[in-house]
């Protein structure tokens, strides 16, 4: 297996660079997050709405997910974590012809927020989260 993870910043975000195109990313997502029973709230089309305001994008979608029974454990306690929630999953392709699949890190938004009771769900989300973008970006059947 091909590792390829694309340089970010780490601590705030997840970026992996996909073995897959942007369309075969896209479905992977979808199938991985049905399979996990992980809950789809929203997918926006950020060049298609682009493309209906007579601009040009490259293939961008932003996945908005989440997992109410564990989400509101960390919105109990500090409702304001709220603005952070659900979790984000972006989609593009990039400059390069590259699909990149990024997520937001909630470890550092319970940081910032300093959750003590949360801190240890929002290390699992991570963790979980970082396993499952690698599987959908870069696991070969």
């Amino acid at each position: 297996m091909i590792f390829r993870h694309a340089s970010a910043d780490d601590s705030q975000h997840g970026r992996y660079i996909s073995l897959y195109s942007f369309e075969q990313t896209v479905d992977r997502l979808k199938t991985v997050l049905k399979e996990k029973n992980i809950k789809v709230f929203c997918i926006i089309d950020h060049a298609g709405e682009a493309t209906q305001a007579g601009l040009d994008l490259r293939p961008t979608r932003l996945f908005i997910i989440g997992n109410p029974k564990v989400g509101t454990a960390l919105m109990q306690e500090d409702q304001e974590t709220g603005i952070d929630l659900p979790l984000k999953v972006l989609v593009y392709s990039d400059k390069d012809g590259h699909t990149i699949v990024l997520y937001k890190k909630l470890l550092p938004i319970a940081d910032a927020r300093q959750l003590k009771n949360t801190h240890k769900v929002a290390a699992t989300i991570d963790s979980s989260m970082n396993v499952l973008i690698k599987h959908v970006s870069q696991e070969r059947p």
